[in-house]
């Protein structure tokens, strides 16, 4: 008996130890070496500007976007300064669940421009899968670790806090290492990505363009007719921005000809059901970012440098118009 009760005080002890130096190591500045970690950077960066500001938030199609170009068209337009911010990412995030994080965040007179690729809008397996996604939800939780930390409490759900910032921890532990064998000892922690300043610019683009690929990736696919339930968070959010004078307008992301030739039926019923059944404003039309295959990249929706010039430079203009 004595044995088994030293036996347990030791284990006591050694997860005592053991959630000590998780707690030290999880308040410990440090980045973590994953793309996704660029969220914590984004949300940073809106928080920096002043507003009234300009919102891109979606895929990655949004990454290469001309935001100092945009920024500048509608400041000169409008006589009065305002900030454009790139929030965009990765297309697989769960877009209502991103929308939900930087709402918060969000202040009067402020523009958000919502342009998510055609997969999360078109296909209902995709858009399941992205409710799943493990690797987001690591990264939507360092983004508000206190709400997600709160609101485990509440279901019950201890396991979900301890799993996810032990994932965390080795994350952040493997950059570190990361760091010192790349000689990284000058490296600024921002509590995101490890090579957020390298890889983005003061506006949250990317700095360099997608690499040229043929064929293009994501290519060939026929899309289902959209489901309604699917695009409620889009309403949802908008009445929420619109009662604290937000404006909230929809884009839609670039895509090949042949591409949307092939899916036209079914993107221009998903145009009707957000513009009439929905009732939300349109920034764009899906038309008015087809463009020629030559202006892509990589994949059916990562535009290269021409195609990102001709798209940025009809956004602005479209902003130009709408704020005025």
């Amino acid at each position: 008996m004595n044995i088994l009760k030293k036996i347990i005080q030791k284990l006591i002890i050694m997860a005592a130890l053991l959630t000590a130096s998780s707690a030290v190591l999880w308040f410990l500045p440090g980045d973590y070496n994953h793309d996704l970690a660029a969220l914590i950077n984004k949300r940073a960066l809106l928080v920096s500007k002043k507003p009234p500001r300009i919102v891109f938030i979606g895929g990655s199609n949004l990454t290469t976007l001309k935001s100092k170009k945009i920024e500048q068209m509608v400041t000169r337009s409008r006589k009065a300064a305002r900030s454009v911010v790139n929030m965009g990412l990765w297309g697989g995030l769960d877009m209502a669940r991103y929308l939900e994080e930087i709402r918060p965040l969000l202040e009067p007179h402020d523009t958000v421009i919502i342009c998510p690729e055609y997969a999360p809008l078109l296909d209902p397996a995709f858009y399941s899968s992205v409710q799943r996604d493990e690797e987001a939800k690591k990264f939507f939780f360092l983004m508000s670790p206190l709400k997600r930390i709160e609101e485990s409490i509440r279901a019950g759900d201890y396991g979900e806090i301890i799993k996810t910032i032990a994932l965390l921890n080795q994350l952040k532990i493997k950059t570190y290492l990361h760091s010192l064998i790349n000689r990284g000892e000058g490296h600024i922690s921002t509590g995101g990505f490890y090579r957020y300043a390298a890889d983005y610019n003061s506006y949250g683009d990317r700095k360099f363009p997608f690499k040229l690929m043929r064929p293009l990736r994501s290519g060939g696919i026929v899309f289902q007719k959209p489901v309604m339930e699917n695009l409620l968070y889009l309403k949802d959010f908008t009445i929420h921005a619109q009662k604290n004078n937000i404006r909230v307008s929809i884009a839609f992301p670039p895509f090949p000809e042949p591409e949307y030739r092939r899916n036209q039926q079914r993107i221009t019923l998903l145009y009707r059901i957000i513009r009439n059944d929905l009732k939300l404003n349109l920034l764009t039309r899906p038309e008015d970012s087809v463009y020629p295959e030559l202006y892509f990249a990589d994949t059916v929706y990562h535009l290269n440098e021409k195609g990102e010039n001709l798209r940025s430079q009809m956004l602005a203009e479209k902003l130009s118009e709408l704020i005025h």
